[in-house]
This record gives C-alpha cells, sequence and structure tokens, in this order.
C-alpha cells in the first residue's frame, strides 16, 4: 500500500467532496467533510456519539492512546453537526444499511476507505481515511505556522515526527531556500 499523504491543493480537497457528495451517501460525505475539521484518527471520528458533543465541544478519549481530548468545533464542524442531528441518530455518522447488524451502529471503516478510494482516482493522487488527520494537520500548520500545535493536536511525541507526518518535505524546504534573502 502506498503511503499517503496530506491533500495539499484546496481544489483537490474540493473534488474529493463533490465526488463523495455526488456518488455516496451524505453521511460519508458529511464523515469526509467533518474529518477534515478535525484532528481526529478514522476510529475515533466515526464513534463520535451526539452525546459527546455539549455546546459546540467535542470530547474523545483516543482508543488508540487512551488519551482525552477536547475539541471546539468550528462553523463548518457545527453546520455538519446540526444537519445530522435532525436524524435523531445516537452515533453522528450512524449507518442506514437495512441489515438488522447495522442499526444503531457508525459507518464502517471500510465505507469510507472504498468510498476515498474511488475518490482518489478523481484527484490522481492516493488518499485514504488517514488523509483528513493528515490534511487537518498540513493546513493548519501552514494556517498558524506553530508546529508544536500542530505536535500537540496530533498528540504526537516529537515535532520531527508531526512534520513528516504532514508532509513538509524536501520539495517545501528548497522553496524557502530558494525564495528566503536576508
Amino acid at each position: 500500500m502506498n503511503e499517503v499523504m496530506a491533500i495539499k491543493n484546496k481544489s483537490d480537497i474540493e473534488k474529493v467532496s463533490n465526488f463523495l457528495s455526488k456518488h455516496y451517501s451524505e453521511v460519508v460525505s458529511d464523515a469526509w467533510s467533518f474529518g477534515l475539521q478535525v484532528s481526529l484518527r478514522v476510529s475515533d471520528l466515526l464513534a463520535i456519539k451526539f452525546t459527546d458533543i455539549e455546546n459546540g465541544v467535542l470530547k474523545v478519549t483516543a482508543q488508540k492512546t487512551d488519551k482525552t481530548q477536547r475539541i471546539q468545533l468550528n462553523k463548518k464542524a457545527l453546520a455538519i453537526l446540526e444537519r445530522r442531528l435532525k436524524n435523531g441518530d445516537e452515533y453522528l455518522f450512524q449507518s442506514k444499511s437495512n441489515r438488522a447488524k447495522s442499526m444503531n451502529k457508525p459507518v464502517t471503516r471500510q465505507t469510507l476507505s472504498k468510498a476515498l478510494k474511488e475518490a482518489s482516482i478523481q484527484i490522481g493522487t492516493d488518499i485514504n481515511t488517514h488523509s483528513m488527520r493528515k490534511t487537518w494537520g498540513y493546513w493548519t500548520y501552514k494556517a498558524t505556522n506553530n508546529i508544536a500545535l500542530v505536535q500537540k493536536s496530533l498528540q504526537h511525541s516529537s515535532t520531527a515526527h508531526t512534520l513528516r507526518y504532514i508532509g513538509i518535505d524536501q520539495d517545501e524546504l528548497d522553496n524557502v531556500y530558494s525564495s528566503i534573502e536576508i
């Protein structure tokens, strides 16, 4: 499997969003859009229940690390929350499958993964469920230039790991070196 990177082009993010809304259910499209707004692993994203959100704040205990994270939801995330709330579901991204075994269960990682695999063909680059988290980290770093903030948000132990994770690579370093004159 190829390593996926953050999506560094906003038009590619929009292409994925448009593809998902056109070819998949609203719940899959909303999971993608919401995932771009928060720094969660897909397992934590899909496990969100409405009871985990209070006054625009999401509280999640990461399944991988058992660390608790508090996330103030932005306007986009709140709009998705409002739309999803109208369904009366238990989970934010609840499966609408007709199978009895999937009643009151979230959409599966496999469902979202399949959708993103197909969407990746549309933009010509490898993406998967991890791309949401990496993309959030990349764009947050670009907006703040604060690698320590991104590192803490992603719950990484080193800035070197975070830089590699969000795809700050040699090409970007070359651009910095060639463009800055002192």
